[in-house]
């Protein structure tokens, strides 16, 4: 039944660029599943924009379109809300940046403040 409603409100226009426009397009929704079910593989634009049957210019413009953002940023969100549940877990920050895909410590520390205005600990 949410569903129903969900997909009902999306047809109408209820909603703008996001999660749920992009999860409704035919095309953008194979690509936003598959970076939420492997935040940590190493994607790139080609390879996104061939998953969703487009070539790499008209992928980059629909997302930004239909989603808001570009990609990568929409990855790096994801990412970084992945990683607050586990250092929320207890899990250490060193960690939990090799396992949300990010090179290094420092790297995933001056992300995670950019996006939640704090630095990363256990229990954020």
């Amino acid at each position: 039944m949410v569903l129903l409603i969900l997909r009902t409100a999306i047809d109408r226009g209820a909603t703008g660029p996001g999660l749920l426009a992009g999860l409704s397009h035919p095309s953008l929704h194979r690509t936003l599943v598959a970076m939420h079910d492997a935040p940590t593989r190493a994607w790139n634009i080609e390879d996104l924009a061939a998953m969703a049957g487009m070539s790499r210019s008209h992928f980059m413009a629909l997302f930004r379109e239909v989603v808001g953002t570009t990609p990568q940023a929409y990855l790096t969100g994801w990412r970084l809300t992945v990683a607050r549940r586990k250092l929320t877990k207890g899990a250490k920050v060193k960690a939990v940046a090799r396992q949300v895909g990010f090179g290094s410590a420092a790297a995933f520390s001056r992300a995670y403040f950019r996006k939640f205005g704090v630095w990363p600990s256990v229990r954020s």
